[in-house]
């Protein structure tokens, strides 16, 4: 479980339960696998434009956001998204550092 602290904006994650998230612990936030599907349905993005940027396919993408293990890799780049540590921009840079060393498995398959 990720546990964002509190200086996150709220607006961050809208959970169908907030009732119950308001009666719990503040600093803990739902599964990774909820945040991102609820992330990438209100940025309007399909599973292949969203994890794509984690270089990640679409297929696995779907398996993550039903719950399946996350890679720890793929797990701390999503983990650092959702606290909001890091960006599109550097994402998309560190795919482009890995693309030019040859480890850009997601873009080749």
């Amino acid at each position: 479980m990720i546990i964002l602290h509190q200086h996150r904006p709220s607006t961050t994650f809208q959970g169908a339960n907030q009732d119950h998230e308001q009666n719990s612990r503040a600093d803990v936030a739902p599964p990774p696998s909820e945040q991102a599907r609820w992330l990438r349905q209100t940025s309007h993005e399909n599973q292949t434009e969203f994890w794509a940027r984690f270089g990640v396919t679409q297929s696995q993408g779907s398996r993550f956001e039903q719950g399946c293990w996350m890679p720890p890799p793929v797990a701390i780049l999503l983990a650092l998204y959702l606290s909001m540590r890091i960006g599109n921009s550097d994402l998309e840079d560190a795919l482009e550092m890995a693309s030019s060393t040859g480890h850009d498995h997601a873009r080749s398959n």
